[in-house]
């Protein structure tokens, strides 16, 4: 288990250090910076350990661990100079930072149950075994022969996805003498735990409110939420870094925080990195940013924030490109619905439209059906617990605050974003459409969740007029 730790250890160390020297005049929570520092220190690894394969063609344990070495000495030295020069404590911790790191105790004792469970289900969901975990294995093992992953014959476990969590995993190997169940297990545990702690802190700074609190505890006792983060599928990733993106340039936006806009940036490029989903993601994002920044910040700040978030953004975006540009296979799970002669669009549209309908009105669906209002006998899964009948309610009772410009990327992102993904379940007749949605919806939903959440509840609490950093 202290191997085990060895790895992640050393990446919060590189991420924390990062952070440190991005947000150099600049006095955050140590709890955010924490969260921030250890999501950046895993983009960071994972790109360092693609390093190796571009270099080497193969895994080579000591080039990524030295890499690692000397990546974390460079910044601790470089974070170092620039403390002294600016004459900030190179240590700043006092008795009032560490209280108020309370909430963090709160979520450990709160994510006990979901460690437990994940010790039983050591090679995670079928997403996992079949396409994340596989990769990461060939990554491991294959040698100078890693590239076999991307054979057609695989096309199951989708060669064309991006390897930004397998790459973590075959980090986390690196200090172990095979490829251990461990390593997956506690990588999702970790990106649960972020997700939970960077919606708190995010939520926190925004509103100044310890009620961000509730939507937080929500996220961690919600049954689904276990199931998906102890399946170690990348929605996971996805989601913590879709709601880091956007924490990071909500408050670049509102606090005129270059630093943060940079962080935003280089996120968004570990988003595009998670999966196929996430590039849509990281370019939707990424625009109503930039669109953001030009229209609604200060003239003199305009140009600095867009040029930051773009330097951030093409940093974290690299191993994208080259990915996309010279090792990912074509998606072959592609049939076009508007050239197939034999796809009937019409009963996918309906097909669609009532699986988000169930899926998101559960409760409402139920009650009907016992009070015999729908003459179905089926009835849906409550797994969401009424969260996106909640928002709509908080929306239309809040809907002033809900689209406040501060916040404001947020819905515009998520409405973008879902119309793509709708557009897609309806373009790409490959699959059974009805299969299909019963696979995949919820766990595209699960990965906008936390987004959501600090939507919907930082609408609430966000003060009516000027800045609540």
């Amino acid at each position: 288990m202290i191997f085990a730790a060895i790895p992640y250890l050393i990446s919060f160390l590189c991420g924390l250090a990062l952070v440190r020297l991005i947000l150099k005049e600049y006095s955050s929570s140590l709890f955010l910076s924490g969260v921030l520092a250890a999501g950046t220190g895993l983009g960071i690894s994972s790109h360092l350990t693609f390093l190796s394969f571009l270099v080497f063609n193969q895994l080579n344990r000591p080039f990524v661990i030295i890499i690692h070495i000397v990546v974390l000495a460079v910044l601790v030295l470089l974070d170092f100079i620039n403390r002294k020069k600016q004459k900030i404590p190179v240590i700043d911790i006092n008795q009032q930072r560490v209280l108020s790191l309370w909430p963090l105790g709160l979520f450990l004792f709160l994510s006990i149950p979901l460690w437990y469970q994940s010790n039983f289900y050591a090679h995670g969901g079928w997403d996992a075994w079949s396409t994340w975990n596989l990769k990461a294995r060939f990554l491991y093992y294959g040698g100078e022969h890693w590239r076999d992953m991307f054979n057609p014959i695989l096309w199951r476990s989708s060669p064309h996805y991006p390897l930004f969590l397998p790459l973590i995993n075959v980090w986390g190997w690196c200090f172990q003498k095979s490829a251990a169940l461990l390593i997956p297990t506690l990588t999702s545990f970790i990106f649960s735990l972020l997700s939970v702690g960077l919606l708190f802190t995010g939520l926190k700074r925004l509103t100044r409110s310890y009620y961000s609190l509730i939507p937080t505890i929500f996220l961690l006792t919600l049954p689904l939420f276990h199931k998906l983060s102890y399946s170690q599928y990348s929605d996971n990733v996805l989601g913590f870094y879709l709601l880091a993106g956007l924490v990071c340039l909500i408050f670049s936006g509102t606090e005129k925080n270059k630093g943060f806009a940079f962080l935003g940036g280089l996120f968004l490029g570990f988003l595009s990195f998670a999966k196929n989903e996430g590039l849509i993601a990281a370019v939707l994002i990424g625009g109503w940013a930039l669109i953001y920044f030009l229209f609604f910040t200060e003239k003199n700040m305009r140009w600095i924030l867009c040029k930051h978030l773009c330097i951030g953004a093409i940093i974290g975006g690299l191993p994208t490109l080259i990915f996309t540009l010279f090792y990912a296979p074509d998606n072959i799970t592609f049939i076009n619905a508007l050239s197939s002669p034999n796809a009937t669009l019409l009963p996918r549209v309906k097909m669609i439209f009532s699986f988000y309908l169930v899926e998101m009105t559960a409760p409402i669906w139920n009650l009907l059906v016992h009070t015999h209002i729908l003459k179905f006998d089926i009835l849906a899964d409550p797994k969401w617990r009424g969260w996106w009948i909640a928002l709509v309610i908080i929306l239309i009772l809040n809907w002033k605050r809900a689209f406040d410009k501060r916040t404001i990327i947020v819905p515009l992102f998520l409405a973008s974003y879902m119309a793509i993904v709708t557009f897609y379940y309806f373009l790409n007749v490959y699959f059974e459409i009805g299969w299909w949605l019963q696979v995949t919806l919820h766990r595209i939903l699960f990965a906008i969740l936390p987004a959501t959440l600090f939507w919907g509840f930082g609408s609430l609490w966000l003060d009516k007029e000027g800045d609540n950093s």
